[in-house]
């Protein structure tokens, strides 16, 4: 194991705060620890909030990866998720690189729900039949769910299955009463928690119409906590069906750190999973 030398292609940037983000930093961490230093590389594009400018950024990362990966040994391997990168693949495939791709859900299947602009959804097309090619080329593939089984089991590759993990020493046990304190949450209150990117993924309009229209909407005391919020158009029907809730509170998107005390102030964390998608969220989220 200390002389394999690993390399790890991430399709899109990881500085930012979403969970892919840190899961994928975090694992990042761990193979290289595993592995030691020398014998890892992780590499990703730049990201930008400019849509466009985040399209040039990734044509770039194309180029220099090129370049990057020009030395790399023959016994290397080559892991990539959400790619798309021909002339740095056709560079692995001349030299005989190992490549093994790591899917996390089937784009395909989920692309009528993804809110995207008409040249957003055609670029998606671009990675989807990106991904089908890699597939197609890769040695082996990870998957991080059952559910994906079915569609990688007609490329015959050697197949790996495993769930995301989650740091442990970021999620800590803290006193309850105290997080609150910190949260300005009431101590005598029972909270029930969602915390992540809100998506359609998760149907939280339907937790909020739980909270609206259910039992616990005569009970002003149980209070849903909604923690992570974007800036787009999916949270803001959220916020205008949450209106006039005093039971329900709708957070924006908070540091790790923070999130570490939502989890010890609440009495209950709450996974749900639209089902429009392919690929179930791991129960790990709950930790």
């Amino acid at each position: 194991m200390p002389n394999l030398q690993v390399i790890y292609i991430a399709g899109f940037n990881l500085d930012g705060n979403t969970g892919r983000n840190n899961a994928t930093r975090q694992k990042a961490e761990a193979l290289r620890e595993v592995l030691g230093a020398g014998n890892f590389r992780l590499y990703y594009p730049k990201g930008s909030s400019i849509r466009p400018l985040s399209y040039l950024y990734a044509l770039v990362f194309d180029v220099t990866l090129f370049f990057k990966l020009t030395g790399i040994d023959k016994g290397a391997v080559v892991i990539e998720r959400q790619t798309i990168i021909p002339l740095s693949n056709v560079l692995l495939r001349l030299k005989k690189i190992r490549m093994v791709y790591e899917l996390h859900t089937d784009l395909k299947s989920e692309l009528p729900f993804l809110d995207k602009s008409w040249i957003g959804k055609k670029l998606t097309w671009l990675l989807i039949w990106s991904e089908r090619r890699n597939l197609t080329r890769s040695s082996g593939i990870i998957i991080n769910s059952p559910s994906l089984k079915k569609l990688v089991a007609p490329y015959q590759k050697p197949t790996l299955c495993i769930y995301n993990g989650a740091n442990t020493k970021d999620f800590f046990p803290r006193d309850q009463l105290e997080c609150r304190r910190q949260l300005g949450l009431n101590s005598g209150y029972k909270y029930f928690l969602f915390s992540g990117m809100a998506s359609k993924w998760h149907g939280i309009e339907l937790l909020i119409q739980l909270f609206k229209e259910e039992a616990l909407a005569s009970k002003p005391d149980h209070v849903l906590l909604i923690v992570g919020l974007m800036k787009d158009e999916y949270s803001k029907s959220l916020r205008t069906l949450a209106e006039n809730c005093a039971n329900i509170q709708l957070i924006d998107f908070v540091p790790m750190q923070a999130v570490n005390t939502y989890i010890n102030a609440a009495d209950v964390c709450l996974l749900p999973v639209n089902n429009i998608r392919t690929n179930f969220s791991s129960p790990l989220k709950l930790y």
